[in-house]
């Protein structure tokens, strides 16, 4: 299957390339997919309103509107009390493709390890109700 990709790159193995930069995490994870969001400047990175709120349309902005209600609801809830360390696991969970984050959210898959953070588990928490919801 070829994808297109914002790059107006195909790759024909099915896989995305990894945007430059993507490292962003000490471990061996890398995102598979490139966002389609530019990279963070230095003033950007340093300015943390313009961060929280770059994170906010892209947790509201994922793609599949499943997504779009579990990562931007949580993003809603909490963004201003997430410490640096947290926005950046965040931003890296961002960066993955939607389908595999749904997957571990769902426990359909098992989280793979530079994903299961304590970001991660809380996020799954958030959306983990022990009844059903009274809407």
């Amino acid at each position: 299957m070829t994808y297109l990709f914002p790059a107006g790159c195909a790759n024909s193995s099915g896989s995305a390339p990894a945007p430059e930069g993507a490292a962003r995490r000490a471990n061996s994870c890398s995102p598979s997919s490139a966002s389609g969001f530019p990279p963070l400047n230095a003033s950007t990175r340093d300015d943390p309103d313009i961060r929280r709120r770059r994170i906010k349309i892209r947790a509201w902005r994922r793609g599949m509107r499943e997504m779009d209600i579990l990562m931007g609801r949580f993003v809603d809830a909490t963004i201003d009390s997430l410490p640096e360390a947290e926005l950046d696991d965040l931003e890296a969970l961002l960066d993955a493709q939607d389908d595999e984050v749904f997957r571990w959210l769902s426990r359909a898959e098992p989280v793979p390890a530079c994903y299961d953070t304590p970001l991660f588990r809380r996020i799954a928490a958030f959306h983990t109700h022990e009844k059903p919801l009274d809407l």
